[in-house]
């Protein structure tokens, strides 16, 4: 099974994960991206919700009516 390194930066004050790499090397360009994401400003909920949008029909078949 392949190993997959994880590189993370936790904030010191709150204690949250604020940027993570992950990678199947364990190279210096693992910390690097963890930093730079650490340091890019957080999206907001509203634009992951869209992003992970699953467009749903109105009328599930599974349901049955007695």
């Amino acid at each position: 099974m392949p190993k997959l390194y994880l590189c993370a930066v936790k904030a010191c004050y709150s204690g949250r994960i604020v940027g993570y790499s992950i990678d199947s090397r364990m190279k210096s360009a693992l910390a690097a991206s963890a930093i730079r994401n650490a340091t890019r400003p957080a999206r907001s909920a509203t634009r992951i919700e869209a992003a992970n949008f699953v467009p749903r029909r109105s009328s599930d078949s599974s349901r049955t009516t007695a």
